[in-house]
């Protein structure tokens, strides 16, 4: 769950804040593969962090930023509507013309990539972006390994 959905979101957060200083993980494997995962991150500025993925409960795919004045949300798939919660009302605005395509997000991507390499430039994402995301990953699998399994597998949705 992590490596395959999570690996996208991860990437966006680390992309606005910088790598966590900090995390606490947990998943619901049993010793094999995950379907729900919670992390707890702190990042630079004393910005902490709730992540939660799941398989098996239906969450709002959203990524909610709250401060201590106001709240924004963003859908995680059609980016284009940002909700704002000020003083207990809350508003929705159109910061983009139109929701975003998954398939011309990666065609951009690619883009800048090939004109990068025809342009001697660097592109605006670089292997070491991706790189910083996957060595995360794998510390989040590292610290769930060292501590042991419990008796019985929990409840589903539930994480250790």
């Amino acid at each position: 769950m992590l490596l395959n959905e999570g690996l996208h979101t991860l990437d966006t957060l680390m992309w606005w804040l910088g790598a966590p200083l900090d995390f606490e993980y947990e998943d619901d494997a049993f010793g094999g593969i995950e379907s729900n995962v919670k992390i707890k991150m702190l990042f630079p500025g004393d910005v902490s962090c709730s992540f939660r993925l799941s398989r098996t409960c239906k969450l709002q795919n959203r990524i909610t930023i709250q401060g201590e004045l106001s709240t924004v949300s963003l859908p995680l798939y059609g980016q284009a509507d940002v909700t704002v919660r000020e003083n207990k009302r809350e508003h929705t605005e159109r910061v983009v013309p139109a929701n975003w395509s998954f398939v011309k997000l990666v065609s951009e991507q690619l883009k800048d990539f090939v004109q990068g390499i025809e342009t001697q430039r660097p592109a605006r994402t670089t292997g070491e972006d991706g790189r910083t995301v996957i060595e995360f990953i794998e510390r989040c699998y590292r610290a769930k390994r060292q501590r042991p399994l419990p008796k019985r597998a929990p409840s589903p949705g539930l994480t250790w």
